[in-house]
């Protein structure tokens, strides 16, 4: 373990390897995202079906997706109770 002096005026910021590993990562989804988007906005002016692992990182439809009323679908009978935990989930963080 490294102590650290803050009184030190010397002191430069170490950056490791995990670091960088962390914001290639943060970087590579951030930028499926953004291709993911625009993929699927040029898909709706076209009206066809796309690539589905692409349109996965879609923010609009995932966004969709996330706020949609429940389906009759009985898959999603099974997962009643996760919309409550969205629901709590999304009403504890807005606020903050």
């Amino acid at each position: 373990m490294e102590v650290v002096d803050y009184n030190n005026v010397d002191n430069k910021l170490n950056i490791g390897y995990g670091d960088y590993a962390i914001a290639i990562l943060c970087f590579a989804l951030l930028t499926m995202n953004l291709i993911g988007s625009i993929y699927d906005i040029f898909l709706q002016k076209r009206e066809v079906k796309g690539n589905k692992f692409i349109l996965a990182f879609s923010i609009k439809r995932n966004w969709e997706k996330l706020i949609a009323p429940d389906s009759n679908n009985p898959r999603y009978e099974r997962l009643k109770v996760f919309h409550g935990v969205r629901s709590t989930t999304f009403c504890r963080t807005t606020p903050s």
